[in-house]
């Protein structure tokens, strides 16, 4: 099918930049005079080009409201019983338990 080819392709077509980039890192430190640097220069080029964060315009006070707020949102949200807990306490049955132990 159509979708199975243009998958099949896709996955080649990765593969095959991912081994030219490969080959090409491998060529740049072996043709290095000082192959230690010119790893650690690759490394943190490539570091450096998947790790752009994007800037975050907040002040302390914003991030502190947001939490704030968050908690009284929440509060706000669920519901109050229908009964206090005194209430609840005098209409509590006790119920009368007598233990024994024989030998």
């Amino acid at each position: 099918s159509i979708h199975a080819n243009y998958t099949d392709l896709k996955r080649v077509y990765k593969k095959s930049i991912y081994d030219a980039k490969l080959a090409h890192n491998a060529a740049k430190i072996e043709n290095s005079n000082n192959k230690c640097k010119a790893a650690w220069n690759l490394i943190k080029e490539n570091i450096n080009s998947s790790s752009s964060q994007p800037d975050i315009n907040i002040t302390p006070d914003q991030f502190n409201n947001f939490f704030v707020n968050s908690v009284k949102q929440i509060k706000d949200c669920i519901k109050k019983p229908n009964i206090d807990s005194s209430s609840s306490v005098k209409n509590y049955k006790i119920v009368k338990n007598d233990f024994t132990f024989t030998e």
